[in-house]
């Protein structure tokens, strides 16, 4: 028997509040990690601070999560079989590998807000990605919660668990001009579009 790590997040941002007085819920997004502390953790989300439409696979860091801040958290261990927890390693593995591949199903997170789901190849929602990672498919927070009911160990503040947040090495907090915003969310968008219409590629591939 192994153990994976679901975090749920009240996340700081203008597009998390938006979410949770949409969903009415406490927690906004969702990450998965292999350890008890959480560093780190993967989630699919925006990539730069200041562009919210445009996104993928990420590694969280607490920096990122924080943003100068200190954010709730509640973390469920999961109990998982040999196989299973060997397959989520080769997905996060997979991921990071293929960084352009992974993209954020920006048309789910609309769709989950009507309960719908859409899939799309090898794009995610935060809470699609580690429901799929656990061999489930949760378009919605609300579900995926109440699935995981009785794995929780801890609710409270995400410093109080994990002490010093881990730093950004990226650069999520670099200014976008108006024409990288505009020229991403395009290329963005039609990607997304383009594997709608040709749906050539198969997640369980990987």
């Amino acid at each position: 028997m192994q153990y994976v790590y679901v975090m749920f997040s009240k996340t700081n941002t203008g597009m998390g509040k938006i979410i949770r007085v949409l969903t009415n819920r406490t927690y906004n997004h969702v990450s998965i990690g292999l350890q008890e502390k959480l560093c780190p953790t993967y989630s699919f989300a925006r990539r730069k601070k200041y562009n919210v439409l445009a996104g993928g696979f990420i590694q969280e860091s607490g920096e990122r999560l924080c943003d100068g801040g200190d954010i709730q958290i509640k973390i469920c261990r999961v109990p998982v079989s040999e196989a299973r927890y060997e397959r989520v390693q080769r997905i996060l593995a997979f991921c990071e590998q293929h960084p352009n591949l992974m993209i954020y199903n920006s048309f789910a997170a609309l769709g989950s807000l009507l309960r719908r789901n859409l899939s799309i190849p090898f794009s995610f929602t935060c809470v699609g990605f580690v429901s799929w990672c656990l061999g489930e498919e949760c378009p919605c927070i609300a579900p995926f919660e109440k699935m995981l009911s009785g794995c929780e160990i801890y609710e409270g503040s995400y410093l109080a668990w994990v002490g010093e947040p881990s730093k950004e090495e990226g650069d999520y907090f670099r200014p976008v001009s108006l024409w990288e915003l505009i020229s991403s969310n395009l290329r963005h968008f039609g990607d997304l579009i383009g594997r709608i219409i040709c749906a050539g590629l198969k997640r369980a591939d990987i």
